[in-house]
This record gives C-alpha cells, structure tokens and sequence, in this order.
C-alpha cells in the first residue's frame, strides 16, 4: 500500500526523509511507512547560523538577492555547500516581501537608526556604498542630509555638474522642505552622484554642504556647473568653486516663470495670451545685448488691454530677471548645455517611483537604484565603449534628444532687431507645447526657493517698465539707447570658454551626423512627451501620433473636460476623435 509520509516532527523544511519536498506535497509516497522519526542534525547549529545571518542581511539591505548570499556564503562556506542559493532563495524572497523598518518621525530617529549596527550595511548597493551624511548646525538642529556616491564620483572625470534644486519632492517624516539634486555630464549621459533633502536652508547651511561635497572627491574643482538660480547655492558654488563658470539652465527658467504666470492668473491655454508669454521667455534664448532693446519691443507690440493683463508679470520680469539676474546671467543664446532637460526629467523620474511611498526608507531605496544603474552602465561603458541608457541620455528641451537643427538655424538668422523680433515669434509658437506640458505636470517650486541675485555694477542701465511704458504713450521709442559694450566686458573671459565649448560640440555634431543610427535608437525607445517617464502607448486619431502613456493621457483628457473644451493632439494639437492603446515594437 502506497500512503503518504509523515514527518512525526513537523521539521518538514530541514526534515532529510525519503522522497521529500515533491509538489505538490510536503513528502513523497513511500510504500509500507506511515510515518519516521526525524534524526538530529549534526550540522543544524552551523546551518542556523548561516541562514541567520542570511535573513538578516536581506531585511536590512536594498542590494540584490545573489549579492547578498554571495556576501554571507564568502563567510559561511561550509553551509553555503550544504544550502545553495537555489535552496534558499524562496526564503530570502519571503524575508524581503514582509520585512519592515522601523518608522521614522524626525530626523534624529534616521541618523540614530541607520548608525546601528543593525542597519550599518544598509546602504550598500551591487556596486559601491552610498555616503550618508547629516549635517547640523551650531545649534545641532540638522540642516542637511548628504547621499553621496563617492565611489562613482571618484570613477568619473566630474567637470561639469548639473544642479537642480526648484522642484518640491520630499521624503516623508524627515522636515526636508527642498529636494537638491547633484549629477555630472559623461559620454552624453547624466549621472546623479548626489541627492540632498534640505530641512533648514541659510547661505552658512549651502555652503557647509558646499564643503563636505567637495571632501568627497580629493582635488575637485569642477570647470562648470549648470544651476537653477538658487541664490544660495549659487554663493556657496562661487565660494567653493570661485574658477568654476556657473550658468542657469533654461528649463529653470521656464518653470520659475510658469509659476509666476499661474500666480498672476494667465491662461496658458488661450491662444494669444500663451504666445506672448512664451515670447516673454524666449528672450533668454537672444544674445544678452539684445535682451532688452527686445523686451521693449515686445512691450510696444502688445495692445492697451495686454498691457494691463501682463503688466505684473512684467514688472516681475524687469525687476528680478533683467535688473535682478542680469542678462548676462540668463542668456542662453548657444550654450547648448543650458537647454538641455535631464535634472526635471531624472527628479521627476525620482517622483514617479516615489508616489505610494515616500518614507526615508523609500527614499533611500530609490538612491541605491539609481547608484547601480550608473556603476552598471558605467562598467558596461569600460568593457564596450558604448552606453544604451535612453532615459538618461542628455535630451534638448525642444527636441529630447541632444541637439535641436531648428533653434541653431534661427540663432545663425539672428542679425538685427527686426530678426530678433521674428525669431522670438518662431521659437515662442516652438515653446508653447513644453510650457503647457509643464503646467499638466505640475509645477511645485520649493517655499524655500530664492532667485539668484546679480551683482548690479551698472544701475544707470536698469529698465523701468513705468518709463517704457510712458514713452510708448507718448510715441516715443520704448527705450534709450544702451552701451552694450559695458554689459559684455565682464563676460569676455566666459565668452573665450564658451567658444572652445561650441567647438568641441561642432565635432560632436559632426560625429553624430557620421553615425545616424544613434538618432535612431532615441526613436526606438521614445517616452512621454508630459511625464518624460513612461513610453508612450496611446495613439491618438486620425494625427496617429503615439504620444503619451495611459496615465498622462487620462490627465490630459481630464483637463480638457474641465475646460470643456474638445480632446486635442499633445503633440501636433490636431482635433482627436479616436483615443486607441499602441502596440509598440519596442527592444527591452
């Protein structure tokens, strides 16, 4: 008779009987036995012990299952011969599935539990070991927390660094009231090497942080850095890095002044009232000479009524961008790195995968990622000289991929003012599409945020829109002549780098004209013209543009109902009658 075997001590995992563990029963059949007695182990202690430490090393580190037991297994070889990875990685998944940290209320309770030796090892990742460092201030009130990957920075050449601090996304329990983001520049990649909550935000605060970055690499003195016109990091930067060229980028500056357009309650959705705007903000693409001749004209085009609408975005405009700023400090006319849209894109990558959960934990789980993909691609890049790294390739804010033919042909058109004039009309229609998306995404600026402050060394040059706008009353010209000439002498140096720059990026150019395929494989991975996350995978009828995920394009729909207004094309703005899924051929 055949019946199925009891283990009379329930030891059915560790049990070693006849015909176990065949599924889907516990034991095999085994003819003529009921039941047996299970034997002592002379092993179980040293097996104990070894799948002890196993589980502990799964619950408390982010690192993948096969690090993790190949760590533990190097000092527990004898039990690792016993118990493969195959033979326990069922357990390990189950640990890692049901684990739980401890619940964190401030940030005290962060740095005291990741210093325990529970939790010593918990930010290691496959490749390195991220940098936790908090930082307080004479008060011991905590200012800072410093995720660094210090082993990556050491492993690329940094010199250029791309800074992003304007968007509000912060890690739960922690008090962080500013999101700082650090990443480099490398084979047209970026790479994020730090990420910074703030909780307590002075000029003392940005530059102790300035100063304990910079202790993570030996000899680091960066040759540029692209910011966000945060005026506190801009003087901790220039403190620390006095030879550095700092710039703005102009995705920053879009976003600061969408946000001031929201507060003064402009519709970005009407027609006339967008491409002003966008105008508006397409002078910073003009050359810093021109900036103002041209705003003064695109004051004197708009009628009584469009005075009125746009006057306090104006004012703003004079005030904190061209007497404030300075031109010099926001013109982007060929500085081809300034246009270019990965910090949004990687922080709003950051939030995307931050949405159910924003626990420290979470947060610090997501960095560990991210630090692996760039050692991962990195290594990849050593042994292949190649890296296929789609949503960190650097992208151009109008075209999402690196270069964009269309500004850099009406940039070589621009000679006079009457040119000026029609290339702001040009790119503004260009840029309107991406000031709209950016409103659909939504723009959250931290309450901690300060626009950069220029030095003013020239006052008697400062625009005063009141005068403007009486001399446009009275017929007049706009605006006084200017000497441009003194505006420019302090940028001659910078200008000499700049110029060395482009011509590196000429080559560049040329290289990528040589090897077509390149702009092809951008194409065979595209991403969602309004999160910049997901591929696309709705296409839109009878357009046939293939634009948006399902999310973006519920929201999209959504907004257009709220409008009661009919469903348009994202991309092209063509009348929408079929909304259908894609079926995207497209290589993991």
């Amino acid at each position: 008779m055949i019946i199925r075997l009891i283990c009379s001590n329930a030891e059915s995992d560790a049990c070693g009987a006849q015909g176990t563990l065949t599924p889907p029963d516990d034991f095999a059949y085994v003819q003529n036995k009921r039941e047996h007695t299970h034997e002592p182990d002379e092993d179980a202690n040293r097996k104990a012990t070894f799948l002890c430490a196993l589980y502990t090393a799964t619950v408390k580190q982010f690192r993948k299952l096969e690090k993790v037991y190949s760590d533990i297994a190097l000092l527990n070889q004898e039990s690792a011969h016993d118990l493969t990875f195959e033979a326990v990685k069922f357990k390990m998944q189950s640990w890692r599935q049901h684990r739980k940290f401890p619940i964190l209320h401030t940030v005290s309770d962060f740095d005291e539990t990741l210093k325990t030796e529970v939790y010593e090892n918990i930010c290691r990742h496959n490749e390195g070991k991220i940098e936790v460092e908090f930082l307080q201030d004479v008060q011991n009130e905590y200012t800072h927390i410093m995720f660094a990957d210090k082993e990556l920075m050491n492993k690329l050449p940094i010199d250029k660094l791309l800074v992003q601090s304007t968007v509000k996304i912060l890690p739960d329990n922690l008090d962080a009231v500013q999101l700082i983001s650090i990443s480099t520049h490398f084979a047209d990649h970026i790479f994020p090497i730090a990420w910074i909550p703030v909780m307590v935000k002075t000029t003392d605060s940005c530059r102790e942080l300035m100063e304990k970055l910079q202790l993570l690499k030996p000899n680091w003195q960066p040759a540029k850095i692209l910011h966000d016109f945060d005026d506190d990091l801009c003087k901790s930067f220039a403190e620390q890095f006095p030879n550095a060229i700092q710039r703005g980028t102009f995705s920053s500056h879009c976003m600061i002044m969408m946000e001031k357009a929201d507060q003064f309650n402009l519709n970005i959705r009407d027609g006339p009232t967008a491409l002003i705007l966008s105008k508006i903000i397409a002078l910073s693409l003009l050359p810093a000479q021109k900036i103002k001749n041209n705003f003064c004209l695109v004051v004197q085009s708009l009628d009584n009524v469009q005075r009125e609408t746009f006057r306090a975005l104006l004012q703003y405009y004079v005030t904190h961008w061209i007497n404030g700023v300075g031109v010099n400090n926001y013109s982007f006319f060929k500085k081809k790195y300034s246009l270019l849209n990965n910090s949004q894109m990687i922080i709003r990558h950051m939030n995307n995968h931050l949405q159910n959960d924003r626990t420290g934990w979470n947060f610090l789980e997501k960095i560990l990622s991210c630090s692996e993909q760039c050692d991962f691609h990195l290594k990849h890049f050593v042994n292949h000289q190649k890296i296929n790294w789609s949503s960190y390739k650097e992208k151009h804010i109008f075209t999402g991929k690196k270069l964009c033919k269309p500004l850099d042909k009406l940039w070589l058109s621009i000679a006079g003012l009457e040119n000026c004039q029609n290339f702001l009309s040009k790119v503004g229609t260009l840029l309107i599409p991406i000031l709209r998306n950016m409103t659909v995404v939504g723009i959250n600026l931290s309450s901690k945020f300060v626009l950069k402050k220029g030095e003013n060394n020239n006052p008697e040059t400062d625009l005063n829109l009141d005068e403007i706008l009486r001399r446009i009353n009275q017929g007049l010209p706009p605006n006084r002549p200017m000497n441009n000439d003194a505006e420019m002498s302090d940028e001659e140096e910078e200008e000499e780098e700049e110029e060395e720059e482009e011509e590196e990026e000429e080559e560049e150019a040329e290289t990528e004209e040589d090897t077509p395929e390149r702009e092809v494989e951008a194409e065979e991975i595209p991403e969602c013209c309004i999160c910049k996350d997901r591929r696309p995978n709705m296409r839109y009828q009878p357009c046939g543009h293939v634009v948006t995920c399902e999310q973006c394009n519920t929201t999209w729909l959504n907004l257009r109902t709220e409008e009661d207004r009919q469903l348009d094309c994202v991309f092209c703005r063509a009348r929408v009658d079929i909304v259908e899924f894609a079926e995207l051929d497209i290589p993991v």
